[in-house]
């Protein structure tokens, strides 16, 4: 696992650079958090990015809202696999969209 300042850095530039929304970052936290205390969570499953084509085309938001990705990154690992969060990602699936934006996972965090 890489040292924090290692972390920060990169985070910090990815702003500096405007290429990180906070959006994106609340939920590659969460997932990072996942993966550090669901055993088995695939991170593959979850796309934390923005997307917003110049023109036509449809927008995109990452997997997991922020207010989600908020929840889950302030839970302790005892506390995800106690409620049931670890269990929820791990059976959530995207939707596959009809209309509009691509589906982002459903409520999982209490």
């Amino acid at each position: 696992m890489a040292p924090g300042w290692i972390i920060a850095a990169t985070v910090a530039l990815m702003f500096a650079c405007g290429d990180m929304r906070q959006d994106e970052l609340d939920c590659e936290e969460a997932v990072s958090h996942l993966r550090d205390c669901c055993p088995g969570f695939d991170t593959n499953l979850v796309d934390c990015t923005y997307f917003a084509p110049q023109g036509c085309g449809t927008t995109t938001y990452p997997d997991i809202p922020i207010g989600q990705s908020q929840c889950i990154s302030g839970e302790t690992c005892g506390s995800l696999v106690a409620s049931g969060v670890c269990k929820r990602m791990g059976a959530a699936t995207r939707l596959e969209p009809a209309t509009g934006p691509r589906s982002q996972f459903y409520a999982v965090c209490p």
